[in-house]
């Protein structure tokens, strides 16, 4: 519905069919469209590694369509599908799969939205979303399945920015390997304002918690809401938890308050 034209000078087209990009950085004011029937794989060239598929870039970029981002032709830990940079940027409807590192990292931004992508993730390291250092993020109506965080907040960067307004919801997830909705591990700036609710977290196999703030650095965390979250299956429920990790960066550890867990329902087992 509402496809651009592909001879816009504004839009980056991929039509039905198959395609190849190594790293295309995306600008201020483009449309990266993905038509359905298009698969674009990623593929990096030799001595070239790191970075990511799709690199969004600048203010009011917009990344949609019906086809699929693969990346099934990186080695694992080279490559994410799409990287945001930005402010004010849009992601809906592609289906990304197979990512050789985290499929959607949000880096340092502000007044994103993702919208209806399905993510599949079959490798380590292989994370849903990553919100980092960003303001004003809404996730919904997303399916996600990885062998990685599903979505997850943190704060890598000491670069003065904090993790806030962040708003997940309408999801359906499923968990392989480590947690489903969470904040941290590494949390090196302050947290605030994270709302989680209505998603069904149909099957959980990880090995960690399921809703988590995991803190291993010196930032505060506060006003992270669980509400309405159904869960089929979990292994591990819930979990709040400071101490020093593998991740753990700063010298002193950070301070964790008012979390609300309101309507969480685990049918199973």
């Amino acid at each position: 519905t509402d496809a651009p034209r592909p001879d816009d000078s504004n839009v980056i087209y991929f039509g039905p069919g198959i395609h190849k990009v190594e790293d295309l950085k995306v600008y201020s004011g483009k449309i990266v469209y993905i038509a359905g029937g298009a698969v674009v794989y990623g593929q990096i060239m030799p001595g070239n590694r790191g970075g990511s598929v799709f690199s969004l870039m600048g203010s009011n970029i917009v990344l949609r369509g019906r086809g699929i981002i693969d990346g099934s032709l990186c080695p694992s830990h080279t490559r994410s599908l799409i990287t945001v940079n930005g402010t004010n940027v849009l992601l809906e409807g592609v289906i990304l799969r197979d990512s050789s590192a985290w499929t959607v990292p949000i880096q340092s931004s502000e007044q994103v939205s993702v919208k209806n992508i399905k993510i599949f993730g079959v490798r380590a390291n292989s994370d849903g979303i990553d919100i980092c250092n960003s303001r004003k993020v809404d996730i919904s109506n997303c399916y996600l399945r990885t062998m990685d965080d599903l979505v997850v907040v943190k704060t890598i960067k000491k670069s003065g920015d904090e993790a806030r307004d962040i708003e997940v919801k309408k999801c359906v997830l499923w968990n392989e390997l480590a947690h489903a909705l969470s904040i941290g591990a590494e949390l090196r700036e302050n947290v605030a304002h994270v709302h989680f609710s209505d998603c069904d977290v149909i099957h959980d196999k990880g090995r960690e918690w399921l809703l988590r703030v995991y803190h291993c650095d010196a930032a505060d965390i506060s006003d992270v809401t669980f509400d309405h979250i159904r869960i089929e299956e979990s292994k591990w429920l819930i979990s709040l938890w400071i101490g020093n990790a593998i991740w753990s960066k700063d010298e002193e550890r950070g301070h964790i308050e008012d979390i609300t867990f309101r309507n969480i329902r685990a049918a199973g087992p």
